[in-house]
């Protein structure tokens, strides 16, 4: 099934715009604001500004929405993982979070989501484009203003040092560049708090970040919930096993930015473990690798309906 809609643009802009239908249904009538406690050092203030202004929060929402879907759409099109268009992955990604219940609760994720796109964006171009120091530089800077309202974000950091290893041969200074960009933000900030005498604020709302919300709401997980877990590990790593076999086949740097790929959902499940949120609405984390790697299995011809399973399955057990 996947295999087919994957070869017809057509029925892919069809079902793009009735996910955008239900997408646009959902976040303008059922889209509540996550609560400040816990969070970033600029969530709260924001939260105030978007309580306040509920018809902003929800335009927000769906102007992130739209601006993530083409940043995943373009970094699957310039990765050339498909020599063909197709519009797969802003099909996976509308449909797993609608299904999934992510779109109706306006969080720091919303932001670290598109974050994340773009940086996988500029970090994927050819290096005649822009020097690859000025890439660098700029996704630590983009990493920092992104923990300044979801401080889970950080483990983007990680992803980008694995990243830069996995493609090419990096240099310390490369690492250092990275971590500039990153601690530039906090310099300000810290140097704007100085200025304002409210450095001790700023020191509060990090001390007050809370983390391992998994962990500490273990006892209300569902049967439900550990199906779901149990079956999108091994889904994962049947997908891995199946997509190396593919792309031995392919271009090196193919089978580095699909070892990226991989990456990333490592990366993802860490900072989905580190964070406040319970099982359920940390899974927004894992959203972004997961669309990629089925967006993958929908390019393969062998086992279609093993892999229609695969994805059939999940989409049914975030509904659940």
């Amino acid at each position: 099934m996947f295999h087919f809609l994957n070869k017809h643009i057509v029925l892919q802009w069809i079902l793009i715009v009735l996910l955008l239908v239900g997408a646009g249904y959902v976040i303008f009538t059922q889209m509540t604001l996550c609560p400040p406690e816990g969070q970033g050092i600029l969530y709260p203030s924001l939260h105030v500004w978007l309580a306040a202004r509920p018809l902003a929060m929800r335009v927000t929402a769906l102007l992130l929405l739209l601006f993530l879907s083409l940043q995943v759409q373009r970094f699957f099109q310039i990765s050339k993982f498909y020599d063909n268009k197709t519009w797969m992955p802003v099909v996976l990604l509308l449909g797993l979070l609608l299904v999934g219940r992510f779109l109706n609760t306006f969080s720091p994720t919303w932001v670290t989501l598109p974050v994340l796109a773009t940086i996988l964006l500029i970090n994927n171009r050819d290096a005649n484009e822009q020097p690859v120091k000025n890439r660098i530089f700029t996704s630590g800077v983009l990493v920092g203003l992104c923990t300044l309202l979801d401080p889970y974000s950080v483990w983007i950091l990680l992803f980008i040092m694995m990243a830069l290893l996995a493609n090419r041969i990096s240099s310390f200074k490369e690492i250092i560049i990275l971590i500039c960009g990153f601690e530039m933000v906090y310099a300000y900030v810290f140097a704007v708090g100085f200025l304002t005498d409210s450095t001790s604020v700023i020191v509060h709302s990090i001390r007050q970040v809370e983390y391992f919300g998994i962990i500490r709401h273990f006892t209300s997980l569902k049967v439900m919930d550990y199906v779901l877990t149990g079956f999108l590990l091994l889904g994962v790593i049947y997908m891995v096993a199946v997509l190396t076999r593919y792309f031995d086949t392919k271009l090196i740097v193919l089978r580095k930015r699909f070892l990226t790929i991989i990456l990333l959902f490592v990366v993802m499940l860490v900072a989905l473990v580190f964070s406040q949120y319970a099982f359920r609405p940390a899974l927004i984390y894992l959203m972004m690798p997961l669309t990629l790697l089925y967006s993958m299995m929908s390019l393969l011809k062998n086992r279609r309906l093993l892999n229609d399973i695969l994805i059939a399955v999940v989409i049914v057990l975030l509904c659940l």
